[in-house]
């Protein structure tokens, strides 16, 4: 009996690293996941927005009072922005300051929807591709964006401990 001690030990700690390698290998690849979605949703509206800016364009001049131009110039950099965010995504580059950054963007047009646009209209968020409207859609999509891109920047924080070693 006393031989089979260390041999069901070894047994245990080999079903315990599989299994560990297995969570490791499941968190690794929703991560990368999340990461490719909100890249291309990122990716996708940013092209499509400067490919057809005036939807865009119209909706934040109606909201902010902007000039034409100065809204054709917001759009612009909102789509650079969007591109940048995106791409950096898709590139698994900066990530955890990525995720932080496309936090913030949400939530901020999340407000700027809800609270300037008394009604729903067409916003313009994926330029030509999509009809876009501030409505419960945006909210419902913009939340779920949310979430994969604080779990993105939670994930990247674990790692960023992980391999610091705090």
């Amino acid at each position: 009996m006393k031989t089979m001690a260390p041999l069901h030990r070894a047994q245990s700690e080999t079903a315990e690293h599989v299994i560990g390698r297995r969570s490791s290998m499941l968190r690794a690849a929703a991560f990368r996941s999340a990461r490719i979605v909100l890249g291309g949703v990122f990716l996708l509206s940013g092209m499509s927005k400067l490919h057809s800016p005036g939807t865009a364009s119209w909706f934040l001049s109606g909201i902010l009072s902007l000039s034409p131009q100065a809204a054709q110039a917001a759009t612009t950099v909102l789509s650079g922005i969007e591109i940048a965010l995106g791409s950096l995504l898709l590139l698994n580059r900066w990530v955890g300051r990525v995720a932080l950054v496309s936090s913030v963007f949400l939530l901020a047009s999340t407000f700027v929807a809800v609270v300037f646009a008394s009604e729903p209209r067409s916003c313009g968020c994926f330029g030509a591709l999509f009809d876009s409207r501030t409505d419960a859609f945006l909210l419902e999509r913009n939340f779920g964006l949310l979430i994969l891109s604080v779990l993105i920047l939670k994930a990247s924080t674990r790692r960023h401990e992980e391999e610091s070693g705090t």
